[in-house]
């Protein structure tokens, strides 16, 4: 006769198995793959992973009531079935770094600009700078996985592997990854919580060593010193925020939609047009002022002062370009999400209508 298990363990044992099953025929079904499946054997496979788990419950229930079965037996085992897919599966994702199967940019996307690229592009081209960096994670994800094929080394390997894989998580999650790819970190940090789970004793104990005999003073002290530091860096970055200056009242990147020089209206070029005309204006941090001639490598950067005029609602603007440019102008608001800049630009008056497309 073995000690009965909770049915609730055994319900989230199953679900977990089932799952991890179906993440890992899934991952291993994602193209490419070594081998020709067609896709419909793939997805019967995956079905299969998610149903049997679950379907064998009962039975599992049934004859643990009739005391056929060594229960306990059964529950460590499928949590070495979990234990070995979650290992397996991060594994996969280890040697795909290293084999530089992950983080891969097409050249004809990696030379548009970054304000054209979503999130999960810009990551990928972020982390494949450095192929170095990839090996590392890749490594730990596979030092950790073999170490939970042993059981005696299966709650240090969780311990390792779970910061990795949460944050792998959060990036997929915060910059938008492809859905294949939020579907296997969540399952596999689910798997890294299941096993953790089981060593909750071991981990409670590790987190929160039992206290010493209390001492009133002792206490107090303790409490004390961790308050004033976090304190202390709460001021310190407060007032340094509080020094950097302010995004100014016109900050964000403007299309010019109308110009004229000298009184005479000029045509807004069009793509492909190579004609020098001014074509985009940035009023960007620390009060930096960018002027873009219908092209990134036609631009002219410089400082720029922002003074409220006291008579009507517009400022003045200054500025002094390295290539002795100055910039002096009025600048009105025209409506919400456009301004009307009038003034002079060196030897010339200008008048540009802008519009606000991205602040």
């Amino acid at each position: 006769m073995t000690d009965r298990i909770r049915f609730s363990r055994k319900f989230v044992a199953c679900l977990t198995l089932s799952l991890l099953s179906t993440g890992a025929i899934l991952l291993i079904g994602t193209p490419p793959r070594p081998v020709r499946i067609p896709d419909t054997l793939i997805f019967s496979f995956a079905v299969l992973g998610l149903i049997i788990p679950l379907a064998g419950l009962p039975v599992w229930e049934y004859r643990e009531r009739k005391g056929l079965i060594n229960t306990t037996t059964i529950y460590l085992r499928i949590q070495t079935c979990i234990a070995y897919l979650t290992g397996f599966c991060i594994s996969l994702f280890g040697w795909k770094k290293l084999f530089h199967l992950q983080f891969r940019t097409p050249l004809s996307i990696a030379d548009l600009p970054m304000s054209q690229l979503d999130g999960e592009t810009l990551t990928w081209y972020y982390f494949e700078h450095s192929y170095v960096f990839g090996c590392i994670i890749g490594l730990i994800q596979i030092t950790g996985a073999f170490l939970l094929f042993f059981r005696r080394t299966r709650f240090a390997a969780a311990l390792l592997l779970f910061p990795v894989m949460l944050n792998i998580l959060l990036v997929n999650v915060f910059y938008q990854m492809n859905a294949g790819a939020l579907l296997q970190s969540i399952l596999l940090t689910l798997g890294l919580i299941y096993i953790l789970f089981q060593e909750s004793p071991a981990l409670i104990s590790l987190l929160f060593p039992a206290p010493q005999a209390p001492n009133n003073k002792k206490v107090l002290l303790q409490w004390l010193v961790p308050i004033v530091i976090t304190l202390i860096g709460f001021l310190f970055i407060s007032e340094l925020r509080h020094r950097l200056p302010d995004r100014s009242r016109i900050y964000g990147r403007y299309e010019v939609t109308g110009i004229s020089v000298n009184g005479r209206p000029l045509p807004i070029p069009v793509d492909g047009n190579k004609d020098s005309i001014l074509t985009r204006v940035y009023f960007d941090l620390d009060n930096v002022c960018v002027l873009e001639y219908n092209s990134q490598n036609r631009r002219l950067l410089a400082s720029y002062t922002l003074e409220k005029s006291t008579a009507s609602e517009s400022w003045t603007i200054k500025a002094r370009f390295p290539n002795k440019t100055v910039l002096t102008a009025d600048i009105s608001p025209e409506s919400e999400h456009h301004l009307w800049l009038r003034g002079r630009l060196s030897d010339d008056w200008i008048s540009l209508i802008l519009q606000k497309t991205r602040d």
